[in-house]
């Protein structure tokens, strides 16, 4: 699935999922996903089970880690501007790659 990067504008970061990829990937049972980052130990175990999440507009991935590890990386410019994929390895973990594999 092809996510970008989300900002609310201030210190809050995260991705945003299509809404198609929402539909296929996420289950509306999870409580949370992880959230493994590509060249690091890090992971982040994100809440999908909130309102915004579902709704036709939001549908981000908010965790302080996702800001940290695109800041980090300096992946903060790229994928507010372009996408990248992001694959499901396992039920309920997913993984993000530091390159722009679109």
């Amino acid at each position: 699935m092809i996510v970008t990067a989300w900002s609310n504008g201030r210190v809050g970061y995260g991705i945003k999922i299509k809404k198609k990829d929402r539909d296929r990937f996420f289950k509306r049972s999870w409580k949370s996903v992880i959230l493994q980052f590509e060249n690091s130990p890090n992971q982040a175990k994100v809440n999908v089970a909130k309102k915004s999440f579902w709704n036709l507009e939001c549908r981000e991935l908010i965790k302080k880690e996702i800001g940290d590890w695109l800041q980090n990386n300096g992946l903060v410019a790229q994928w507010l501007s372009a996408g990248i994929m992001v694959g499901a390895f396992r039920q309920q973990s997913f993984h993000a790659p530091q390159t722009n594999a679109k």
